[in-house]
């Protein structure tokens, strides 16, 4: 039976995803632009997740912005900034340890694939290609594990973290996105044997981060980080694959 939410799911898919794939290839300052505003939701998110002050939720966008502007000027020092931006923290009255540490994993959670997302565009030419190569991977994961997990799924797989996961979302995730792996090689949009062992990781780091979030949301007592997008929750929701896909693969040259 089809129902609104499903219909929701594949509007909200096919629009986004027609959007984010021009974007993401049009040219290399709309590249930036859509990891500008992607990154500007998700720090939002993540500022109303952990109910952190609306200053708190600005410092992390600044931090970032700082720390990526930095890199580019004196990549070997950037530790410096590091430091000395996140000092001013400790001035601030009214500020708990809990809501430092939720800054702090902020940073991390959302500050990592940001800079590797920059480094990509900048090492490699032909970027574009790379992300795009991962997030095809991650979105058939995601829809593959919903739609097998709901039609097949009896078994779950770590209900305290996410009581709707099952091993049957997880083994048709793996299968659908091994298809994919294969349909671009023999389509030969990809023909390096790097791309072989970047899809590998990918399939296997995917659901790795959707459980990560989930655990992160469990932790914030929170169904979905936001309603931005229909059907799918927020922001952290549609990228929390792709945020520790793209974090895994960086390393392959």
């Amino acid at each position: 039976m089809i129902t609104n939410n499903f219909l929701q799911r594949i509007f909200t898919a096919v629009f986004g995803g027609v959007v984010f794939i021009f974007l993401l290839t049009a040219h290399l300052y709309t590249y930036y632009f859509l990891w500008i505003v992607i990154f500007s939701f998700c720090i939002w998110e993540w500022k109303n997740m952990f109910q952190l002050p609306f200053w708190l939720g600005l410092f992390v966008l600044i931090f970032l912005s700082v720390v990526l502007t930095f890199a580019i000027i004196d990549r070997q020092n950037k530790i410096w900034v590091v430091v000395y931006v996140f000092l001013p923290l400790v001035l601030f009255r009214n500020v708990s340890f809990s809501q430092i540490l939720y800054v702090l994993l902020g940073i991390i959670y959302l500050g990592v694939p940001a800079y590797i997302l920059y480094m990509t565009a900048q090492q490699e030419q032909s970027f574009y290609l790379r992300i795009l190569f991962v997030i095809t991977l991650v979105w058939t994961s995601d829809i593959s594990a919903y739609l097998t997990g709901r039609y097949f799924g009896k078994h779950l797989l770590i209900p305290r973290i996410s009581p709707k996961k099952t091993w049957e979302g997880l083994l048709g995730s793996f299968f659908f996105s091994t298809l994919v792996i294969w349909v671009w090689f023999q389509a030969k949009f990809v023909t390096e044997q790097k791309y072989l062992i970047i899809g590998v990781l990918t399939a296997v780091s995917t659901p790795v981060g959707d459980l990560i979030e989930s655990a992160i949301k469990r932790k914030a007592e929170i169904k979905d980080t936001s309603q931005f997008l229909p059907g799918h929750g927020g922001f952290l929701d549609r990228f929390d694959g792709f945020f520790f896909a793209v974090a895994t693969q960086f390393w392959i040259p």
